[in-house]
């Protein structure tokens, strides 16, 4: 086991250098937004997140705290008895001083107990690079209703 005080380490795997701290690969933004998207349209666990701004607005829920965000995916997550991404796709990044903002489109099925409906829309993400990483500070997904 690390300890939590040493500093980040490089490792060098198949000619990529990947950024490791705590034992946890530091993401890509795209990486990043691909597996959080991943999570909450695929009524998976949402782990504890360290790539998390203080505070977080979640469709037209502002300054959300770690907990809140968590209560609201799985709040959301636990009115289908099955829930999938079907599609997703990335469309457009925009970087802007220390933000990036990306953009794609998403369809996810929605199953209840007899019957299942596909939803659709945009999603769009907004990251602000802090020391040597991203964190998400916002989250857009269309169609969804938290």
């Amino acid at each position: 086991m690390q300890n939590p005080n040493q500093l980040p380490t490089r490792k060098n795997q198949h000619r990529h250098v990947l950024l490791m701290f705590n034992e946890h690969q530091v993401l890509t933004p795209e990486t990043l937004a691909r597996k959080l998207l991943e999570r909450i349209l695929n009524k998976e666990v949402l782990d504890p997140v360290h790539f998390l701004g203080n505070r977080v607005r979640l469709n037209n829920f502002n300054n959300l705290s770690e907990p809140e965000l968590h209560y609201l995916i799985v709040r959301y997550q636990q009115r289908y008895s099955s829930l999938t991404s079907l599609a997703f796709s990335m469309v457009e990044k925009q970087l802007s001083n220390n933000r990036l903002i990306m953009k794609g489109f998403h369809e996810t099925g929605c199953c209840f107990e007899h019957h299942c409906e596909i939803i659709s829309g945009n999603w769009k993400i907004e990251l602000k690079r802090h020391e040597d990483e991203w964190l998400v500070v916002s989250i857009d997904l269309e169609g969804v209703d938290f």
